[in-house]
This record gives structure tokens, C-alpha cells and sequence, in this order.
């Protein structure tokens, strides 16, 4: 997930290894821009514990929309979340049937189709996520600047 802050994103360290194993990087000086926020960022799962503050790089992140944005989905309700997340499980399993069915006649690699599909899946995940943190089921450290119950439902 992200969180943008004034002039800064922040990832967690999922989002960085989902966009590292899966070469998705706009390019090579992409992590040299990253700053680690806490020093056991690299040991919590669910930390927004890398900060970017490029311009260019805060744009690319915040234009992927497979990285879900925390600020967008603090407000829903519970049951919006989990019926949104069962109808994007359904029109994606529908998507990648009609993908696998006619992959001979797409113009899409296999790779591509790959990725789409991983990408899918993580916001999926993502979504699941935000659920699972409403529960207490896990817990997510937010960046030191960040009030996230000032937006959070669970807290209301």
C-alpha cells in the first residue's frame, strides 16, 4: 500500500519487493531514491517504512493503481471493502480465463499476462489487508508524521 505525505510516498516493504520481483521499476536509479523511515523496516510486513521524495518517483508510484492507496480506502466501510474485493476476485478470474482462452490470437506476452495477473492479485491482497488491520488481526506501522486515526472507521 501507499501513503503520500506532503512531498513524500511511502511503500511498504511488500510493495517493494512485489515491484522488484516483478521488474516493474520505471527504471535503474528507481530504489536509489528510497529512504528506509524506520531501522527495522526490512523485519515488519505490514511497515510504511520506505519513503521517495523524486518527483518523477512519487508520480510513477502514485499512478499504479495495483498499489493500493491507503488514504482511499481508510474511509470505506468494512462491507464495501470486502464486497468490492469479492467482485474484483470475479471479474478478474473472468479476465484471465478470456486471456488464457484466447492467448494464441493476443498480442500479449505470457510475461505481460503474467504480471497483470500478479498485479491483480496484489491489490486484492492489498484490499484484504486494510480488512484484516480493521479486525486487529494485524498491525501496520504508519510513518511518524501520519495520524491514521484521524481517518481510520475502526476508530470511530
Amino acid at each position: 500500500m501507499k501513503i503520500k505525505i506532503g512531498d513524500k510516498v511511502y511503500l511498504q516493504l511488500m510493495d517493494i519487493v512485489f515491484l522488484d520481483m516483478h521488474r516493474l521499476v520505471p527504471g535503474r536509479g528507481f530504489f536509489a531514491t528510497c529512504k528506509k523511515v524506520f531501522e527495522d523496516a526490512d523485519k515488519k510486513e505490514f511497515c510504511f517504512g520506505y519513503s521517495f521524495s523524486d518527483p518523477r518517483v512519487i508520480e510513477w508510484i502514485m499512478n499504479q493503481n495495483y498499489i493500493v492507496d491507503y488514504d482511499e480506502v481508510v474511509k470505506a466501510d468494512s462491507e464495501v471493502i470486502a464486497e468490492y474485493c469479492f467482485a474484483l476476485e470475479n471479474y478478474y478470474e473472468m479476465l484471465w480465463k478470456e486471456c488464457l482462452s484466447g492467448l494464441d490470437d493476443s498480442n500479449s506476452s505470457d510475461e505481460e499476462i503474467v504480471r497483470t495477473r500478479a498485479e491483480q492479485d496484489y491489490q486484492i491482497f492489498q484490499l484484504d489487508m486494510v480488512l484484516k488491520y480493521r479486525e486487529d488481526k494485524i498491525e501496520i506501522d504508519f510513518p511518524p508524521e501520519y495520524h491514521p486515526f484521524a481517518n481510520d472507521l475502526r476508530m470511530s
